[in-house]
């Protein structure tokens, strides 16, 4: 058999393989007892780290869920406000179209169909509409602003307005406010004929033949209304925008001449659509 280093020495020394095995079992025990000593202090360590790593676990699934909260809230009101933004884009853009409810071409209101818009005309134009709250106003900017630094601050008229838009959507459009009246006045006609001139801002002509035999009524040279046995009754003669007509006359009589005119105020047209009701 072969033996080792210390075996060689304690046989040296003289001691008994007796001696020599109690030795190497004192060793062995005092191996593990050390062993089991460090196994005591690590289960004692980990026992006291053991709170602190379930303080960390619960931090983080804390802040995970209130990451994962907001970013869901973040998701939803951003899609929030995509659909009101289009329904309130929608909304607006009928509002000033050549054949909306308000209009009476594009961009340009009519008072009276502005002040009488309501919801349900709303709603028929938009159908999106439907069980929204919305509101919209108008802001007119007339001549009397004009180098008027408060202007821009005139209060808006709520033209028509349907449960709470706080945090909702706004969409604003630049349009005009067509103001109409009217002036008439009697024109003879001699033999030689005679003319008149419109206002710029003139939109039509009636004319209603009072007396006499007129045949002909051209408007800048051109020939709008014409009978060689002579006008009768009442007749409407649409002139160009945004420029002075001449209107002249033909034959022999009396006509009595309406000229509409058409002023305009700048118009600001404001919709804000909110959540659902």
């Amino acid at each position: 058999m072969k033996r080792n280093g210390a075996d060689d020495a304690m046989k040296r020394e003289g001691i008994d393989d007796a001696t020599k095995w109690k030795r190497n079992d004192d060793a062995r025990r005092q191996i593990r007892n050390d062993d089991a000593g460090n196994s005591e202090s690590d289960r004692k360590r980990a026992q006291a780290n053991l709170p602190v790593v379930v303080v960390a676990l619960v931090l983080l699934v804390s802040a995970t869920g209130i990451a994962l909260a907001a970013a869901t809230d973040a998701r939803e009101a951003a899609e929030r406000d995509v659909v009101e933004r289009s329904v309130a884009v929608s909304i607006a853009d009928r509002l000033v179209a050549a054949d909306g409810p308000t209009t009476r071409r594009r961009n340009v209101l009519d008072p009276e169909r502005a002040e009488s818009l309501t919801v349900d005309a709303v709603t028929e134009a938009v159908p999106e509409t439907r069980d929204r709250a919305v509101r919209i106003r108008l802001r007119v900017r007339t001549d009397e602003d004009a180098g008027n630094e408060d202007a821009g601050n005139r209060e808006m008229r709520t033209l028509v307005e349907r449960g709470d838009v706080r945090g909702g959507t706004t969409v604003r459009r630049v349009a005009s406010l067509a103001e109409r009246s009217a002036a008439s006045e009697r024109v003879h006609v001699p033999e030689n004929g005679t003319s008149m001139t419109t206002p710029s801002n003139a939109t039509d002509a009636t004319v209603r033949v009072v007396s006499g035999n007129v045949t002909t009524v051209r408007a800048n040279a051109r020939v709008v209304l014409h009978n060689p046995d002579g006008l009768a009754g009442v007749a409407s003669v649409d002139l160009p925008r945004r420029a002075r007509s001449t209107l002249a006359f033909e034959g022999l009589g009396v006509l009595e001449v309406a000229i509409a005119t058409e002023s305009r105020s700048a118009a600001i047209v404001e919709v804000t659509v909110g959540a659902r009701e």
